[in-house]
């Protein structure tokens, strides 16, 4: 396996003017797609909602990409991720 496809997680929080429901579930559909694994989906206050997924980085990528450009009964304003290791070891 290449370092670029490595097994990792991506958490992204979305604000704007979204649909929560309707937001969360084409996410939900999306990541089941791209085989990606779903950890959360957490609506924090209205307007900020956050992912996280689990799967290959360059699906990863793609997740963080159709977050950005998302514009079904919704407005993206602003979309902030990190990625971190699938694995985390715990001392």
């Amino acid at each position: 396996m290449t370092k670029h496809n490595t097994h990792q997680k991506v958490n992204v929080l979305v604000k704007g003017n979204l649909r929560h429901l309707t937001y969360k579930l084409h996410a939900l559909i999306k990541a089941t797609h791209m085989g990606l694994k779903t950890h959360k989906l957490i609506k924090h206050r209205p307007g900020y909602l956050e992912m996280e997924f689990e799967g290959e980085r360059t699906q990863l990528w793609k997740i963080v990409k159709w977050a950005k450009s998302y514009r079904f009964f919704s407005v993206v304003d602003e979309v902030m991720f990190s990625f971190s290791s699938a694995n985390t070891i715990k001392p």
